[in-house]
C-alpha cells in the first residue's frame, strides 16, 4: 500500500482551539478578554473555543470572578506520552532535592533540532519563580545560553553538524552564526569561564548555564535562572556553582550506569 503525499488544509479550529489550552496552560487562569490578548484570537471566537472545552470537560470557569482554568481532563491527553527515561527517573530527582540548596528555579534543556527545548524544570516548585509552566517551552539555539554552551563544549564533530542545521535555519537569533567571528568568540568565551552566562536586561534576569556530558556527548545542559538585581554572574556562579557542578556529576554518573540512556 502506497503511503499518499496528499496535503490537507490547517483545521484553523482545532488550532485555536489548542492556543487556548496553551495560554491556559501558561497563566494558570484568565478572563475571555485576557485570553484574546494572548493569542490574537477574536474575543467571541474565544468565547465559543472556551464553551466548547467546558462542555468537553477539558475547562472549567470560575463563578466567582469570571476567570477559565484547565480543567482535571486535560491530564489524558498527556497519558500516553512517554519522555525519555533519564530524564523521569534521573533528572527529575535530582532537580527535587536541588530546591533544598538552590531555592532559584533550574530549567533541563535539551538540543531539539535547530532549537532548545525545556525538558524538565523546577519552576513548579521554586518560591522565587514568577513563571511555574515552563516544560515544552522551545527556543531558538543561540537565543539561548544552554544553546552556546552546547556549541561551546561538544564535540568537533557534532558541532559540525549543528552547524549545517542552525546555518538553514529560519530564527533571526541563529543567524549569529553567519559571523564566524561572532561564532568563536561564544565559544571561547564560555569554554575559557567553564559555563554560560546570559543577561536577559528586557526581564531582569540573569542565566547560568552547564552542560550534562556522558560518553563524549551532550546530553543537556542544566540552567540555574535568578534576579540580576540579586547577585552579578560572578556572585551567583562562586555560591551555587559547586552545588550544581556536583548535581550534574551525581546525574552523569547515574546515566553511564543506568540502561536507560
Amino acid at each position: 500500500m502506497s503511503v499518499s503525499n496528499k496535503t490537507y488544509k490547517k483545521v484553523r479550529s482545532l488550532t485555536r482551539g489548542l492556543n487556548i489550552l496553551a495560554a491556559l496552560s501558561s497563566t494558570s487562569k484568565a478572563t475571555v478578554k485576557e485570553l484574546a490578548n494572548i493569542t490574537g484570537i477574536p474575543r467571541a471566537t474565544v468565547q465559543r473555543l472556551l464553551e466548547t472545552l467546558r462542555d468537553e470537560a477539558f475547562v472549567r470557569r470560575s463563578e466567582s470572578d469570571n476567570t477559565f482554568r484547565l480543567a482535571l481532563k486535560v491530564r489524558t491527553l498527556s497519558e500516553g506520552y512517554n519522555d525519555d527515561a533519564w530524564i523521569t527517573e534521573i533528572v527529575s530527582p535530582v532537580l527535587m532535592k536541588l530546591q533544598n540548596d538552590i531555592p532559584w528555579p533550574i530549567d533541563l534543556f535539551t538540543l531539539d533540532e535547530d532549537c532548545m527545548q525545556i525538558r524538565e524544570s523546577s519552576h513548579r516548585y521554586s518560591p522565587l519563580s514568577i513563571h511555574p509552566n515552563m516544560v515544552g517551552r522551545r527556543f531558538p539555539l543561540m537565543e539561548t545560553v544552554s544553546g552556546q554552551v552546547m556549541m561551546a563544549f561538544c564535540s568537533e564533530t557534532d558541532r559540525k553538524e549543528l552547524l549545517s542545521i542552525l546555518t538553514a535555519s529560519p530564527y533571526e537569533a541563529n543567524k549569529v552564526l553567519q559571523s564566524h567571528k561572532s561564532l568563536e568568540f561564544i565559544i571561547q568565551a564560555t569554554r575559557k569561564q567553564g559555563y554560560g552566562v546570559s543577561i536577559k536586561k528586557e526581564h531582569r534576569v540573569t542565566e547560568i548555564s552547564l552542560p550534562i556530558k556522558v560518553k563524549r556527548k551532550i546530553k543537556g545542559c542544566l540552567s540555574l535562572i535568578f534576579f540580576s538585581n540579586t547577585y552579578s554572574p560572578k556572585e551567583a556562579a562562586e555560591k551555587y556553582l559547586p552545588t550544581l557542578r556536583s548535581a550534574i556529576q551525581t546525574i552523569e554518573k547515574q546515566i553511564s550506569g543506568a540502561s536507560i540512556v
